[in-house]
């Protein structure tokens, strides 16, 4: 995985979060300064290291529990 960082065509700034084949699993909101996106990046790896897994494969779209739990759910940690 890494983080990229880009300028976007209105000069603003965002950061990728890319797997090692280069598809992108999560971007930033943009910012006006590139300090800011390199803090905001900072603020990303830390409370990424912190996060907490919240599994709702056994909801449905509008967040109601379903009856059987959805194949392919996460394992138990």
């Amino acid at each position: 995985m890494k983080i990229v960082l880009v300028r976007v065509p209105d000069g603003r700034f965002r950061f990728r979060l890319l797997t090692d084949s280069g598809e992108v699993v999560a971007a930033s909101s943009t910012y006006r300064r590139k300090a800011s996106a390199l803090e905001g990046i900072d603020t990303f790896r830390a409370q990424l290291a912190d996060a907490e897994v919240d599994d709702q494969t056994d909801r449905n779209a509008a967040g109601e529990r379903l009856a059987q739990p959805v194949p392919g759910g996460l394992p138990p940690i």
